[in-house]
């Protein structure tokens, strides 16, 4: 639509003169009128390209916030399992944090440590079947194994391990001891189970080692009494210091080897004196002491566990004085009162106070089943020979 420039009516767009005024109109009118320009629908796309890439950025900022967090608590989880030792749950827990966050060093290497860990832990439950099974020394080889897999490791989980790898590796010493001890040993063998048994840090069986310390004991006990029958004091002196490198703390062995130094110098003692006493009301006692200053309480002779005939009896002081190493002799018969051996044994505790009851026991090997025991003699020392 166009106006004249004379009148200002409205003329159309062939017209050359104007119907009102008839002035000419200008040719190049259009052209000097300025034509508004509308949007460029063009401009859209980019437009919504940005918009889309903004919100798809503040939205992947937000995921990937959302999944940092979660890996984060997803490896903190596996911290606190570990630390209750609940290792599967805390692998599968660091495993999860590495798949919600790329490049999650600090979960690799926990997961990688943590698969060593459950590694180590199938071992040390497999061990229990194999000492059931008598497989000691593989049980000893999955121990080392389980050892060097936490050697490039440090902190309170391996440590934790560690100890129990110790735990699990006594273990399988002591049941392979137990084993070896069932087999009746020799008594050389028994003092190296002795002294493994007692190079053990943790709690040991105290059975298991009451009953070694015993059978050691006890022969001890026969091989020293022997060669003390003979007067061979030295020999036997050194027989119970052998034990008691074993077993320093065994009162009986020390009781005998106290009783043996003394019937040493009783014995040499002897060869050179000759005491006479007048009887008197004081040497009437003195000679009590001296000859009947003990009664039997009770004295038995039965077969052990083993079929080894165990002698134990009780003696008791009717002295007026302390008496000491009490030596009681006695003889062994069978059913059809055949003797079958004579034998000296001593009485523990070495002094005796006077009422006081004392014990001795003795172990014979290779016996009947059935015997008698009568017993011969009781000596004895008063406290001032």
């Amino acid at each position: 639509m166009k106006y004249c420039t004379q009148c200002g009516a409205k003329t159309e767009k062939n017209e050359h003169y104007c119907l009102i005024c008839g002035a000419e109109l200008p040719i190049d009118l259009e052209k000097r009128i300025p034509k508004k320009e509308g949007f460029n629908r063009w401009w859209l796309a980019p437009i919504i390209t940005v918009l889309i890439v903004l919100i798809g950025g503040i939205l992947m900022h937000f995921y990937l916030e959302h999944q940092e967090k979660q890996a984060v608590d997803s490896y903190q989880t596996g911290v606190e399992h570990a630390e209750e030792g609940h290792y599967g749950q805390a692998l599968e827990a660091f495993k999860e944090a590495i798949e919600l966050k790329d490049n999650y060093q600090s979960a690799e290497i926990a997961a990688t440590f943590m698969e060593v860990v459950v590694d180590v832990e199938s071992k040390l439950q497999s061990i229990d079947q194999l000492i059931e099974d008598g497989s000691y020394q593989e049980g000893f080889q999955l121990t080392r194994e389980a050892e060097e897999q936490l050697t490039p490791y440090k902190g309170e989980v391996t440590q934790r391990l560690l100890d129990r790898i110790i735990t699990k590796r006594d273990e399988v010493r002591v049941a392979e001891i137990d084993h070896q001890f069932s087999e009746n040993p020799s008594i050389e063998e028994l003092k190296i189970l002795l002294w493994q048994i007692n190079s053990i840090s943790s709690e040991k069986p105290e059975e298991l080692v009451q009953a070694m310390e015993d059978r050691l004991i006890n022969d001890t006990f026969s091989r020293a009494s022997e060669k003390l029958q003979d007067n061979q004091f030295s020999t036997a002196v050194s027989i119970v210091d052998e034990g008691l490198r074993y077993i320093p703390e065994s009162e009986r062995l020390k009781n005998l080897k106290s009783t043996i130094q003394k019937q040493k110098v009783a014995f040499e003692t002897e060869q050179q004196q000759r005491i006479e006493q007048a009887l008197s009301q004081y040497e009437l006692e003195q000679d009590q002491n001296a000859n009947n200053a003990v009664e039997v309480t009770h004295v038995e002779a039965k077969p052990d566990e083993y079929g080894d005939i165990v002698v134990k009896g009780e003696v008791k002081s009717v002295a007026t004085v302390p008496i000491q190493s009490v030596t009681v002799n006695y003889s062994l018969y069978d059913e059809e009162d055949e003797l079958l051996t004579e034998n000296e044994t001593f009485l523990y505790p070495e002094t005796l106070y006077p009422n006081e009851t004392g014990e001795f026991e003795y172990i014979h090997y290779e016996m009947p089943e059935k015997v008698t025991i009568k017993i011969d003699r009781i000596s004895w020392f008063l406290e001032d020979e």
